[in-house]
């Protein structure tokens, strides 16, 4: 599927900030957003990390943290296949850029890593 948006480098949403990720960042935390550049289906562009899975845990492995649809007819739908294992983190809660790289096709079902723009939430309160 050929998309001629590009969405940009920033954004502000209902006074929520989001950027793209740096160089210097190295891990997505909850409220930070996938955008996929060649998405399977129209509605299913944007993901946004989420709290988890009522099963995952870290005593069973999983991270606590989910994808969940950011916008359109599926707003709110589980990504169910991406639980991504305690390994993925840098310090429990947050998912490594370089994991995310290196094993894509081992948790997420379409897309993939270079075709996928992450963008931070820059309104976290620090």
């Amino acid at each position: 599927m050929s998309n001629s948006y590009y969405p940009p480098s920033e954004f502000d949403i209902f006074g929520e900030k989001y950027s793209v990720v740096t160089k210097e960042e190295n891990v997505l935390w909850r409220g930070d957003l996938l955008y996929f550049k060649e998405p399977p289906e129209p509605d299913v562009r944007v993901y946004m990390i989420a709290s988890a899975h009522p099963f995952a845990s870290r005593e069973n492995g999983q991270l606590p943290l989910k994808l969940i649809n950011f916008a359109g007819y599926k707003a709110g739908a589980e990504l169910v296949l991406a639980c991504f294992p305690s390994e993925a983190a840098e310090n429990g809660v947050n998912i490594r850029i370089d994991w995310l790289m290196g094993n894509w096709d081992k948790f997420l079902p379409f897309g993939s890593f270079d075709n996928t723009i992450f963008y931070k939430w820059r309104s976290r309160p620090v």
